[in-house]
């Protein structure tokens, strides 16, 4: 029997798009036959459920789920109803980093609005709404992502190296660009559960991204996917490569596996049900949860 993937997992900026423009057409196109063939669709982004939102809109989603925050928050669209968060207390990885990078500004997650932040973050960077708080009360209850910037410093990543995170993953997105999350999550952990409650095996899952907040993800899906441009660490992560974005790489895996249909109905079935209510909370260890 040929092989053909039962979910497909795709991360956002640098695979389905580049950052700050709309999907290409032969991509949207190609996503649009992954649905029409009954396959699960997951989004896996560091984007918030906030940012992810407009990339729903291009694609033309109309239900289904997205993994957001590095795996620290699944949600249903259009609903937004939370499925899966992990919470964390960043207080100590964020006064390690600070020491070293004192100047850097900090932006906590906020489901469902936007982000708390020190100071201002470019509306480039960060697309959402922002709220100045202070970094104490931002971070009086555990948070489930936190961001830190700070372009000034020539090499972040250096001075994460340098520390013991014991409950924090911390991801580089780009320079001077660092995502926090519980150490206990990564979008492959996220995408796993979701793959159980729709009872499809990690051997039947098709991922494609393009960063280092992708390897786990790749290593994890039956076949896994790098983007031609993607950094050393990546490509030797995973299965096969395809294109460059440049070069519709999603698109050209996809078709691999999926028949170009002509009537395209977006559907998602199998909702996994969440096991408290509208919202399944999985703290890490540290403080109780937020209400």
């Amino acid at each position: 029997m040929t092989w053909r993937p039962r979910m497909v997992a795709l991360d956002v900026d640098g695979t389905l798009l580049e950052t700050g423009k709309a999907v290409r057409p032969a991509v949207r196109t190609a996503v649009g036959d992954v649905l029409a063939s009954g396959a699960h669709l997951v989004l896996a982004s560091a984007r918030s459920d906030v940012e992810i939102l407009p990339v729903i809109d291009d694609l033309g989603l109309v239900d289904g789920h997205a993994v957001c925050c590095n795996g620290a928050l699944t949600v249903r669209y259009p609903s937004r109803i939370v499925v899966e968060i992990t919470r964390f207390d960043a207080r100590d990885a964020l006064r390690n980093i600070l020491r070293s990078a004192p100047a850097a500004q900090v932006a906590v997650d906020e489901i469902g609005f936007g982000y708390d932040v020190t100071a201002y973050f470019p509306a480039d960077e960060l697309p959402a709404p922002q709220r100045l708080r202070a970094l104490d009360a931002m971070t009086e209850q555990p948070a489930h992502h936190v961001i830190v910037r700070d372009p000034t410093v020539a090499d972040l990543a250096s001075v994460v190296t340098r520390q013991d995170f014991r409950q924090v993953s911390v991801s580089v997105s780009e320079e001077g660009w660092l995502d926090l999350v519980s150490r206990s999550v990564s979008k492959a952990s996220a995408l796993a559960n979701l793959a159980r409650a729709f009872d499809v095996d990690a051997a039947d899952c098709l991922a494609i991204g393009n960063g280092h907040n992708d390897v786990e993800m790749l290593a994890w899906a039956g076949r896994g996917v790098a983007m031609a441009q993607s950094p050393p660490a990546v490509l030797h992560a995973a299965d096969a490569v395809t294109g460059s974005i440049d070069d519709d790489g999603v698109a050209a895996e996809l078709r691999r596996w999926f028949a170009p249909t002509v009537a395209r109905r977006p559907r998602q079935v199998a909702r996994p049900a969440s096991t408290a209510g509208p919202s399944h909370h999985r703290e890490a260890p540290g403080r109780p949860a937020r209400p």
